[in-house]
């Protein structure tokens, strides 16, 4: 999609251009992998977003919103589909992330800030009607058209009052320990 605003300056008889340049997220060729880790294995599998919009200003990213659909979540490592079915159903009920109550996580960017090699940002992150504050690195690639963006969200669940067989709130779970954090790898296009 073409830049939806531009905004020129113009400061007496020189000419600054400076753009504030949007894009909307391609729905369709983004891609949100998620992954759980317990202690006898790994679950992973998507959820999609509902909607997804980030700025830049100056060809660098400024902001973005993004909404996922939480009753998307799908699982992939479970070839059956009536046991990928039963957790898919766990996963969006009460114990986890209560999809009935919350069918919607949204993720703002606050900040960023680029080194030499990566660009850090800083988001607002609500689940389950919890919003709290996370940092991850991204990979970022921009032209007049488009951007791309590759990077790895990790999210400690309890923070989010995900409380389902955690270590920190029970005792004695053995193997049917699941570790707090879980991991948001995306790939996100813009149209």
């Amino acid at each position: 999609m073409r830049p939806v605003i531009i905004f020129i300056f113009l400061f007496g008889s020189n000419l600054l251009i400076s753009e504030d340049i949007s894009f909307f997220v391609d729905l369709e060729r983004s891609k949100l992998r998620w992954t759980g880790e317990k202690v006898i294995g790994t679950h992973w599998g998507y959820v999609k977003l509902k909607e997804g919009v980030v700025s830049l200003k100056d060809n660098e990213l400024s902001s973005g919103r993004f909404i996922v659909d939480m009753s998307s979540i799908s699982v992939e490592d479970i070839k059956d589909w009536r046991w990928s079915e039963k957790l898919e159903d766990h996963l969006k009920s009460s114990d986890f992330f209560d999809v009935e109550n919350y069918p919607e996580a949204t993720l703002s960017i606050n900040s960023v800030k680029k080194s030499k090699k990566k660009i850090m940002v800083t988001c607002e992150l609500f689940i389950k009607g919890i919003t709290q504050t996370v940092e991850f690195p991204v990979q970022l690639n921009i032209n007049k058209t488009n951007a791309t963006a590759q990077g790895r969200l990790t999210i400690d669940r309890t923070l989010y009052d995900i409380k389902y067989r955690s270590g920190k709130y029970f005792g004695d779970l053995g193997n049917k320990l699941i570790y707090d954090n879980f991991h948001i790898n995306f790939e996100l296009q813009t149209k």
